[in-house]
């Protein structure tokens, strides 16, 4: 494998920045939407299922660790390696989304859930 020049590693490093930041304000931008979507208005004391996600946390490490292996394969030329980064773009998208009750805040686990396991809360 042939060593990388100083430009290739600041171009590198570039590419990084500008996509970390642009995943960042798209994740936000979703995350407004989807707040607007999920806060409306249900039942008198019924809650319902929300979907939340986080913009930082082990989810975002895993999609930003799969993004730089991704741009790695696309250097060193290796698709195999280019496998692993995207599917771990695919865990970390995963891993930063979750399901949680509308009255209380604690985690779902199946969006068929009808009775929230922490507050008793029947969902909607």
């Amino acid at each position: 494998m042939p060593a990388l020049n100083e430009w290739e590693i600041w171009l590198l490093v570039a590419v990084i920045l500008v996509l970390g930041s642009a995943g960042g304000l798209l994740l936000r931008a979703v995350n407004a939407r989807e707040e607007i979507n999920t806060f409306k208005r249900s039942r008198a004391g019924e809650a319902f299922i929300q979907q939340r996600s986080e913009s930082i946390g082990l989810g975002c490490l895993l999609q930003l660790l799969g993004l730089a292996v991704c741009i790695g394969a696309i250097f060193s030329l290796q698709p195999l390696i280019g496998l692993i980064g995207i599917c771990l773009l695919i865990i970390g998208g995963r891993k930063s989304r979750w399901l949680q009750c509308s009255a209380c805040t604690g985690r779902i686990a199946e969006k068929t859930a009808t009775i929230c396991p922490h507050c008793r809360s029947p969902l909607g």
